[in-house]
This record gives structure tokens, C-alpha cells and sequence, in this order.
């Protein structure tokens, strides 16, 4: 007996059917739910990747426009990364500098080597090391500030030596020249027996004085420092003092410029003649704040005038 034949049932799968792996099932299979979960994984390592690739080039856009050369060492001693000030600094290429270490780039042996063992400082002890250095043969005698830090992995360990160094050629040199200026003014001070001082109203001291002023009055600068307004009216002469004390505080109260002549007894007993010559420092309200000025010796001048009066 033979079956009788139907008619044939052909089943048709969509693409989206094949693609998804559902193969028209109500319940995905176990293989169609690991492929979807690779798929959502690979999808989430793209973006982390995409958003790695964007924080890095922002972190070298950051590094390149630093106006500081940084720079990170490796334990072999070979720069592993540098920006661009770094070589523009130093007149290195950076192609150079990547691929070399302190000697072979850009200084001479005995300064990378001091260099090198400030790396070992920095990997042994965990801390901040600060450095200055030249370029030998450098024509413009440039100078160069700075440091050596940690680089820590996830455990602790030091595994690298960052570094940030910045060009102080142009601040040495202010320096020198205001070290110059200030020895050429000290000079001028001493000859001319001039001294010079600012005064804190609000804090009754000192905030700054020459060393001629102090010798002017015949104390050390340390010392002078410590005095308040009264110690130094008590230094006035006692024929003197009312008349000086009531200047001062008027042009105190008032803000007021002022000249005045007196005498001072020096801590020794040595009685001089002073020309004080003052300036009101006001604030953004009027109210005075400071004074400077001027302290000049004027002891010889007052006893030729004596003299010259007692020949008359």
C-alpha cells in the first residue's frame, strides 16, 4: 500500500531571520545567544578603543602645547615619551631624542650620568627630585630648571621617571642684573649716606629697609626688623621726640607726604643729624596703608654749618 504523496512545503527564511540566528525558533538557541553577546562586547570594546584613541590624542595635544619640555625615562634609561618643547628647548630633534637617552642626545657624559643617578634616586626612593643643568658649548649659556617624579604602575611600583624641565636662562639673567642693580644702588646709598625703607601702617613694622638705613641708625638689619614705632621714636632725640611723634602720626591719619630734620641717639650713645623724607602709600579707598622713603645722614653737614655760623 502506498502513501499518498502531498503537496511539498517549501520553508522560506528572511535575511533578517539568517542573520539574527533565530531560524523562525520563538526561543533563541544557546549559539544565537553567545553570538549576540560576542557582537554586543565587540561593540563595547570599539567604543572604549574610539574613546582611548580620542583621550590620547587629547592628552598629546596638551603635552605638545606645554610651554615646558616633559619628558618620561624608561628603567633602561631611554626616553619613552617627549613632547614637542621638549626638544624645541634642549635644539634636539625629537626623532633624536626618542630614540636615545640623556648622553647620546643632547649633554655631555658626565652630566647625564649625574642625570641617570637622579633617575635611580627617583626609582629607589619613590620621591621628587629637583635639578639644574647646562648645555656645554651652548653660545647663549642657556640654563635649566627641573624635576624628576615617580611613575607608578598598578601595584606600586616604580616603573618609569617623568620629568619637567623649563628654560630659566632669561630669569637667571634678571636676577643677575637686579643683583647688580641692587649692589650698584647699595653703593650709591653708602656714598651718598641715603638710606631708604618702607613702613606697614596697619602692622606697625618695618617691610623692607637698605642696609644704610639700618647703619644709619646704627642697629643690624635683622634687628631693625623687630621694632615697632614706638622703639623707634624712643630712638629720637628726647628734644625731639614730641614734635617728631606728632608728625608722624598726623601724616598716618592723614595720608600726607612729609619732611622733616631731627636727631637720634644710636643704641651706643652717638647722637646723629637726619634729613627724613616720606611718602603716603594709599589704598583703593584713600586710606594710607604704607609709607616710603628716604633716611639720609645729614651730621656732618649740620656741624660745618655750625662752625660756619661760629666764625661769622
Amino acid at each position: 500500500m502506498q502513501r499518498q504523496k502531498g503537496p511539498e512545503r517549501h520553508h522560506t527564511y528572511s535575511d533578517d531571520a539568517v542573520s539574527s540566528g533565530s531560524w523562525g525558533f520563538e526561543e533563541p538557541s544557546e549559539i544565537t545567544r553567545l553570538h549576540r553577546r560576542v557582537r554586543e562586547l565587540e561593540l563595547r570594546l570599539g567604543e572604549r578603543e574610539r574613546s582611548l584613541r580620542a583621550t590620547q590624542a587629547r592628552l598629546r595635544a596638551i603635552l605638545d602645547h606645554a610651554p615646558a619640555g616633559i619628558y618620561a625615562v624608561g628603567s633602561d634609561g631611554r626616553f619613552t615619551l617627549t613632547n614637542k618643547a621638549f626638544g624645541a628647548l634642549l635644539n634636539v630633534p625629537a626623532s633624536v631624542v626618542q630614540a636615545n637617552n640623556w648622553s647620546e642626545a643632547i649633554i655631555s657624559a658626565s652630566e647625564a650620568e649625574r642625570l641617570r643617578r637622579l633617575d635611580e634616586e627617583v626609582i629607589a626612593t619613590g620621591e621628587v627630585r629637583s635639578h639644574e643643568f647646562e648645555i656645554p658649548g651652548d653660545r647663549d649659556g642657556r640654563k635649566y630648571l627641573g624635576i624628576k617624579f615617580p611613575i607608578f604602575d598598578e601595584s606600586g611600583k616604580v616603573t618609569d621617571v617623568g620629568g619637567v624641565i623649563t628654560d630659566v636662562s632669561e630669569v637667571e639673567r634678571a636676577n643677575e642684573a637686579l643683583r647688580q642693580s641692587e649692589s650698584a644702588l647699595a653703593r650709591a646709598q653708602s656714598l651718598a649716606r641715603i638710606g631708604s625703607w618702607q613702613w606697614s601702617i596697619k602692622k606697625d613694622c618695618l617691610i623692607t629697609c637698605s642696609e644704610e638705613y639700618a647703619r644709619i641708625l646704627g642697629m643690624d638689619q635683622a634687628e631693625i626688623y623687630t621694632l615697632s614705632s614706638e622703639d623707634f621714636e624712643r630712638l629720637v632725640h628726647p628734644d625731639d621726640r614730641d614734635r617728631i611723634r606728632k608728625l608722624f602720626r598726623e601724616t598716618e591719619e592723614q595720608g600726607r607726604d612729609y619732611q622733616a630734620e631731627y636727631r637720634i641717639v644710636r643704641p651706643g650713645g652717638d647722637v646723629r643729624h637726619l634729613l627724613e623724607i616720606g611718602e603716603a602709600v594709599l589704598d583703593d579707598q584713600g586710606v594710607p596703608v604704607e609709607h616710603i622713603g628716604t633716611l639720609q645722614d645729614i651730621t656732618e653737614r649740620k656741624q660745618a654749618e655750625e662752625e660756619f655760623r661760629e666764625s661769622e
